[in-house]
């Protein structure tokens, strides 16, 4: 219909089906336009997951493909942000290091999101739907910025082998093979959990799923540039920090919750026996 369909309006109906879906056990706050200045990035969710003994926070940037070139299409993760104009990238990872997120990208794809030869699960049969949303992360596409001539976009097909797709983590118990092939038995990385979490906790699983989408196959420079953090975005209790912003992002300058701010917070909690 030849109208605009940019990272904003994605997310907006996505926050829209996630709401009606799961109600109680999901918050969605909108967040201010001038919470959004500070942070320097046009869009961003919160992503926090109430498990039984801990939170695990991430800070989530909407990428969309479009075209950077003629017939290439890619991702602007370079996108200047803010008044200084620093890459976007650079301040979504320095945001989240300040707040104790993990810096994660979803990456919206569509018709010209090319799958061939990107495809590596062994479990679930190559479809285009399942590419609809893809995981990225925000250290790997950064690197990524560092070897394509355009220090501002990365070309798709230098992407999507790194980028997860949505429901691998949703549904896929065993998607780590996908990744470098660990020794059996696998071992999750130590993400400063009790040691007695179950291992159905929301938080947990969460946790795993993003440090695990640094696992991704990677070209020897970025395996030897990306270490896998330990404790990143993993709380014991909701930090002051985030707390704040959600209240903020209830309410505007005016006292109003500003529902029309570029930006929400998606809280899910565990409901019982540590399922989301």
């Amino acid at each position: 219909m030849r109208l605009p369909w940019q990272e904003t309006s994605i997310t907006e109906d996505l926050l829209l089906e996630l709401g009606s879906r799961f109600g109680n056990d999901i918050e969605i706050v909108p967040y201010t336009q001038n919470a959004e200045a500070r942070t320097g990035a046009d869009w961003r969710w919160e992503w926090l997951f109430e498990g039984e003994a801990a939170w695990f926070a991430m800070l989530v940037q909407a990428k969309k493909l479009r075209p950077i070139a003629a017939n290439v299409y890619g991702y602007d993760f370079g996108y200047p942000a803010g008044q200084a104009g620093r890459p976007q990238v650079d301040v979504l990872i320095d945001y989240a290091a300040d707040n104790g997120l993990a810096p994660v990208y979803a990456l919206y794809n569509g018709p010209r999101l090319d799958i061939h030869g990107q495809w590596s699960c062994p479990l679930l049969t190559a479809e285009r739907p399942l590419m609809g949303v893809g995981l990225l992360d925000a250290q790997i596409a950064r690197h990524q910025l560092n070897f394509v001539t355009d220090h501002r976009r990365a070309p798709q097909q230098s992407v999507t082998r790194w980028a997860v797709p949505l429901p691998c983590l949703a549904l896929c118990d065993s998607w780590y093979p996908c990744a470098v092939w660990p020794a059996d038995p696998w071992t999750p990385p130590d993400l400063g959990f009790p040691d007695d979490t179950s291992p159905d906790d929301i938080a947990y699983r969460a946790a795993i799923a993003v440090n695990l989408l640094r696992l991704r196959p990677t070209i020897p420079q970025l395996r030897e540039l990306i270490s896998l953090p330990s404790g990143v975005g993993v709380h014991r209790d909701l930090p002051e920090a985030i707390t704040a912003r959600l209240n903020a992002g209830r309410q505007g300058a005016d006292g109003d919750v500003d529902a029309d701010g570029p930006a929400g917070a998606v809280i899910f909690h565990g409901s019982e026996g540590g399922r989301g």
